[in-house]
């Protein structure tokens, strides 16, 4: 057939499949406005031809980049084109390459050579329709598109890069249709924890959860976020994905999770039957055994007949699901803290001989500057066993409506000193025993501290002490992280003074200096001299007897 138009030409090759040919046919007439849109739609076919090719064997076979090298070698070529600008062509390209993002290393380079041109049209922020169905508009693909590369990519990703990733999930969020608002929600918290910007990405979450929180998949998801760094919590939002979880055929890798974390808690009889699960919903499916569940099967800890019951998984879930829920939390908010200890918690006398006791870690916080410190309890992880008690560490807490707390993300605070956190206090030693340590600080205030709790060689009764106090709030009750004594100092404190006067005794055994009462005890090394001129340290506290406050000494010596 003869054409004398030769835009007519170009489209006929184009419109029979032959791309390449259209493409070089049209070279010659590059400067002519006709050919040139249709080389723009021929380099679209080429594309889309070639991103089908390698989609069709994605299952099969790992991706081919030398093939997608080529393709993005053809998308450079359209890019050269005169006159570059936001189409139709250009809008259906980006459709094309964005199918293949994770497995692309060019995609985001792509991406902001479009941005440079202004390359995105306006008809790419409108939804579409078939078939009566709303899907979101292409910038949304593109901006989860963008998720996927950068998940592929992160060591090839800098920062900055990583930001305008944000940036396109937070501006295409408002135009996005359906459950996509949850996906470029949930893709803006994996990024924003990748850059350390915990507190936003905590807030992102627990505003997903609180809203979407039977969301069988959200919940896995977070489960996946925090198993590295927070396993317990981890656990329990994998149990509370398969609480809500209505299919067992949707909660096969959900299993999967549940049973690699588990290994690494010890948790071998669990993990096993997360494992059996996974292999009977397979079975019944008639599903092949994937890489991951065959890695499982061939473990040496994989014991089906030490696997856990059905009924007894379903009681686990139960147990645990419900502490996940503390993710859908109303405030997220970061605080300065110092690191105290790890705890044990003692197992209940019925607990399975198998199970092993939950460890905590324990922190000194400061809710706000005038407020005085207290602790806080999270599950213990891995930055903690590296830590000093006293440990200046950043805390990232949750709050929820019903005043719960929970430690989402510890970091170290390089700008931090030893218990910068904690209450300092002055006080004296007024006893010891059993022991502990008795500091009295005030009228109203007095407190045993363990003798691990005292820095340096064991005090005297009356020596003066600075301890470092928290509130503790599950006991209702100060304590004392660390003490140890004032050499040389005297406090001043109107409930502690010094006296300096005449030992009067008392027929009966105690004495006085002044008005302040001398037990016993304190005059066993003393003669009996009636007068006697001596020295007392003396405190202001209530009489146990009389439930009254007076002064009393709790050491004495001769000047």
């Amino acid at each position: 057939m003869n054409y004398q138009n030769p835009s007519e030409h170009i489209k006929a090759l184009r419109k029979a499949g032959n791309f390449q040919a259209a493409i070089e046919r049209g070279k010659a007439y590059i400067n002519d406005f006709y050919v040139l849109i249709q080389i723009n739609w021929a380099y679209y076919g080429l594309i889309k031809q070639q991103v089908a090719e390698i989609i069709a064997k994605l299952e099969q076979t790992p991706p081919n980049y030398a093939k997608i090298k080529q393709i993005y070698d053809t998308a450079r070529e359209y890019a050269k084109l005169p006159n570059r600008r936001a189409d139709s062509s250009l809008s259906n390209i980006l459709r094309e390459l964005t199918k293949l993002s994770a497995y692309s290393p060019d995609y985001l380079n792509f991406i902001y050579w479009v941005v440079r041109i202004d390359g995105i049209q306006d008809d790419d922020w409108q939804a579409g329709e078939y078939q009566g169905k709303q899907f979101s508009p292409l910038v949304c693909s593109i901006a989860r598109g963008l998720a996927k590369w950068v998940s592929h990519f992160s060591q090839q990703a800098t920062s900055a890069d990583v930001e305008h990733i944000i940036g396109w999930l937070e501006n295409t969020r408002s135009v996005a249709v359906g459950d996509d608002v949850l996906w470029l929600d949930w893709d803006r918290v994996k990024l924003l924890k990748q850059l350390g910007k915990h507190q936003e990405a905590a807030q992102t979450l627990g505003y997903l959860l609180k809203n979407k929180n039977k969301e069988f998949w959200l919940w896995q998801k977070a489960g996946q976020l925090y198993a590295s760094e927070q396993p317990d919590l981890a656990k329990a939002c994998f149990c509370q994905a398969l609480q809500c979880c209505q299919k067992p055929e949707f909660s096969v890798n959900v299993h999967i999770d549940l049973a690699q974390l588990l290994i690494e808690q010890n948790e071998t009889a669990w993990a096993n039957g997360e494992v059996l699960q996974t292999r009977n919903i397979r079975e019944q499916h008639g599903w092949k055994i994937d890489d991951a569940l065959q890695k499982l099967l061939d473990a040496d800890w994989y014991s089906p007949e030490n696997a856990l019951s059905n009924e007894e998984l379903i009681k686990q879930y139960q147990q645990y699901a419900p502490e996940a829920l503390v993710l859908c939390f109303d405030d997220v908010q970061e605080y300065d803290a110092n690191f105290d200890t790890v705890f044990t918690l003692p197992l209940p006398a019925d607990a399975p001989k198998n199970k092993n006791p939950k460890k905590l870690a324990k922190f000194i916080f400061r809710p706000n500057e005038k407020r005085k410190a207290i602790s806080i309890v999270g599950t213990e992880t891995k930055e903690v066993a590296y830590f000093q008690s006293g440990t200046p560490v950043c805390l990232l807490i949750g709050k929820a409506a019903n005043g719960r707390q929970t430690i989402l993300h510890i970091s170290s605070r390089e700008n931090g000193q030893l218990w910068d956190c904690a209450d300092k206090r002055n006080g004296v030693v007024e006893n010891l025993k059993n022991n502990k340590i008795g500091i009295f600080f005030n009228r109203n205030s007095y407190v045993s501290a363990s003798m691990g709790a005292w820095q340096g060689d064991l005090p005297n009764i009356g020596d003066n002490v600075l301890a470092y106090t928290a509130y503790n709030q599950k006991k209702e009750t100060q304590e004392i992280l660390l003490a140890q004594a004032q050499i040389d100092v005297f406090l001043k404190n109107e409930d502690i003074k010094i006296i300096s006067g005449c030992l009067k005794r008392h027929e009966k055994g105690f004495a006085f200096v002044e008005d302040v009462f001398v037990a016993s005890y304190l005059l066993q090394n003393f003669d009996d001299e009636s007068e006697l001129q001596v020295e007392i340290i003396a405190i202001y506290s209530k009489n146990p007897k009389k439930s009254e406050f007076s002064w009393r000494a709790i050491k004495i010596k001769t000047k």
